[in-house]
């Protein structure tokens, strides 16, 4: 089986940020986004990823063969049309017949094998309360999907399509994407995986929804506060060996990198630090702070901070991307 992970998005909603970084490598509690998901499927015994690239690729490839061990294929999407042309351009790179896509910027809390082995074609759902921002799937009596529409004006599903595809016929898949590329079948401009898979369901093939509950999407600055927030709070909170805390109170649950300084200062709960941050004097709380960054004298909460920032005297709730001064 291999896996498909789109990760060309450039991330417009979390700008300042990624100006300098791709989305998928924001950090998030005590690694990139990315890299929660690769090690989900590593650990799941899952090893053949295909990486979809595009804005800032090369960042992309460099974290993966860097820091996880498999076989792994990146393909350029030379242009952002749409997830099932980033899709469609893995065409000539997939030998296996069940392929299993998932999005590269949404952490899924979700036991893989309810997808991966299982010998159908699933497609994970989630309960909505506005179904006209997602792909939504209707079903029939007995579970089997009846038909995808995205971002239905009048909504007949709450269930949305969260970005988790386990496709036992990849042959199947890439004939649709085919049909719908060569006839330029669009929706809002771009090519949707959802009209592909909407072809395959007219032509015969068969799929069943999975709901699940943990999904973590971080295209957002508040999604992805929330999502640090939910990490932590299950299983990624530590205080690494290593790290100087010196007359400061850590309320848990955070992350602390080890190589990361705090002097006299209050952090916490929900407060990832990188690697070579120095806070001192210091009261923050819900906040992710990348690497080599220094705090002196800041009140923060619902903060993102980037790398190589200096910011003192401040009050913030607020995106600051790398490189970036701050004083009051």
């Amino acid at each position: 089986m291999q896996v498909i992970l789109p990760v060309a998005g450039v991330g417009t909603r979390l700008r300042p940020l990624t100006h300098t970084l791709p989305k998928v490598l924001l950090p998030v509690a005590d690694k990139p986004i990315i890299g929660h998901i690769v090690q989900n499927l590593l650990d799941s015994g899952v090893d053949d990823l295909v990486f979809v690239v595009g804005y800032k690729g090369d960042l992309i490839e460099q974290y993966i063969t860097e820091n996880f061990q498999g076989t792994f294929t990146f393909v350029t999407q030379a242009e952002r049309r749409g997830l099932g042309h980033s899709i469609w351009v893995t065409k000539e790179f997939i030998t296996s017949d069940e392929l299993f896509i998932v999005l590269g910027d949404t952490i899924f809390d979700v036991d893989l094998s309810e997808f991966v082995g299982t010998g159908k074609n699933i497609l994970g759902a989630k309960r909505v309360e506005d179904p006209r921002r997602f792909g939504v799937a209707e079903t029939n009596e007995n579970g089997v999907v009846t038909a995808l529409v995205e971002k239905p004006e009048q909504p007949k599903s709450d269930m949305a399509l969260v970005g988790l595809y386990s496709i036992q016929q990849a042959s199947e898949l890439f004939a649709a994407l085919d049909h719908i590329v060569d006839n330029d079948i669009t929706t809002r401009g771009e090519y949707q995986l959802t009209d592909a898979l909407q072809y395959m369901i007219e032509h015969g093939t068969e799929f069943q929804l999975q709901e699940i509950d943990g999904w973590y999407d971080c295209g957002k600055s508040d999604t992805l506060l929330e999502t640090n927030r939910h990490l932590l709070n299950n299983g990624c909170a530590r205080r690494s060996e290593g790290s100087v805390v010196r007359d400061s109170h850590i309320i848990e649950p955070c992350y602390i990198h080890a190589t990361a300084q705090i002097e006299r200062s209050v952090i916490g709960p929900h407060v990832s630090v990188g690697p070579g941050v120095k806070i001192s004097d210091s009261n923050i709380d819900d906040a992710i702070i990348a690497g080599d960054t220094e705090i002196e004298s800041v009140r923060a909460t619902s903060t993102l901070i980037g790398k190589n920032c200096s910011v003192k005297g401040a009050v913030l709730s607020t995106i600051l991307g790398d490189d970036s001064s701050l004083y009051s």
